[in-house]
């Protein structure tokens, strides 16, 4: 609050969406129009590009899976390669019948030792679901951890630079510019936080995920303010996170992804390991000939942005609902995520998207490279 946070809720979190900056009306109205407090978005989106930025995701959830078991039952149920000890991936889950069960940032700490970072509104039926997949042998066991730990978002080129600074530990120092490499995950001590750093990153700044007991949340997230500011730190919200996102089409488990679809349909068929010899949901998923594609559409509306379940038309039908919409500040477009019909999901394809009654055209555009 101190910062200028301005609150919303998450899964039941408090949560900063944005922050206000000086001269910066906190107060949200309503409007169809592109909302003022896009100009304060932008700025925690060019830090997060330039410099370096510092969000609280401590509303996503977190699972702790062990075990003598532990490994064969992620096996069978990821969709991606089980890692390695210090390593982490994105990890699909399907259902028996070949849909997208939920994605999961799956991370090794140890040979029995898992974490399952998920998307946090799902946290409930996240958890009710793999418990129902727990084998009756006792041999694996699950944990429910989102309300005991804290996760932050450290992002940006800086972000090395800042956690060797506040590190006891010298995990940062080789190679130049201290980042830990791309999926990897480790233990340090930043400032006097016992921290798990894991390195995914989702929004194309140089992701740090920091996780620690609740009990030094606060702590971290001064130690590492304080280490920031020297490097131009700014406070992250989590519009500006949703734009970096969808700049990125990364697709949200419940927004755009479904258990209705296919990891092809939902977007996260790269995220899927074919090669693997089995996996829960393969066969089905295989077989399926998926009638949609998920498409990132950029939308030339001037002074609106599309939003979920914004219509998009071609040749005057109806064709798809939007799931994820926003502004792209660092592509400078209104950006969108739908499921068209498969032979429309081609980059370059015209069509046209409704907002507010009124129909903006629109293109499909291929997504910046990983």
């Amino acid at each position: 609050a101190a910062e200028g946070a301005v609150f919303g809720t998450r899964n039941g979190w408090e949560v900063a969406n944005w922050f206000a900056g000086p001269g910066d009306d906190p107060t949200e109205p309503s409007s169809f129009r592109r909302p003022r407090w896009q100009a304060a978005v932008g700025r925690e989106v060019a830090a997060a590009a330039g410099t370096a930025a510092l969000g609280d995701l401590s509303y996503l959830s977190l699972f702790g899976v062990s075990g003598a078991g532990a490994e064969t039952w992620l096996d069978h149920l990821s969709a991606a390669n089980v890692p390695a000890c210090g390593q982490a991936t994105q990890a699909p889950f399907l259902t028996e019948a070949g849909h997208v069960a939920t994605c999961f940032r799956l991370a090794r700490l140890a040979s029995g030792e898992f974490l399952l970072i998920g998307p946090g509104e799902q946290e409930r039926r996240d958890h009710d679901w793999l418990w129902r997949q727990l084998p009756s042998d006792n041999t694996v066991h699950l944990h429910n951890r989102s309300g005991r730990f804290g996760i932050l978002l450290l992002t940006g080129p800086k972000a090395g630079d800042i956690l060797r600074s506040c590190s006891k530990a010298d995990i940062f120092a080789d190679p130049a510019p201290a980042d830990l490499p791309e999926g990897t995950i480790t233990t340090a001590g930043l400032g006097y936080a016992p921290a798990t750093v894991l390195r995914l990153d989702e929004t194309g700044c140089g992701d740090h995920f920091l996780i620690t007991p609740m009990d030094f949340l606060r702590h971290l997230e001064t130690a590492v303010s304080d280490a920031g500011t020297e490097h131009g730190l700014l406070p992250l919200g989590l519009r500006a996170w949703d734009s970096l996102r969808l700049e990125r089409a990364v697709p949200a488990i419940g927004p755009d992804a479904s258990r209705a679809m296919t990891p092809a349909e939902a977007g996260l068929d790269a995220q899927v390991v074919w090669a693997k010899d089995a996996f829960q949901g393969k066969e089905p998923a295989m077989a399926a000939d998926p009638g949609r594609r998920m498409a990132l559409l950029r939308v030339a509306s001037p002074d609106m942005d599309p939003w979920r379940n914004d219509t998009v038309w071609h040749g005057g039908e109806a064709i798809a609902l939007i799931g994820s919409g926003g502004y792209g500040h660092r592509t400078g477009a209104s950006l969108a995520l739908a499921p068209l019909p498969a032979a429309l999901a081609k980059p370059g394809t015209a069509l046209e998207v409704e907002i507010a009654g009124e129909r903006f055209p629109a293109e499909v555009v291929a997504p910046p490279a990983a």
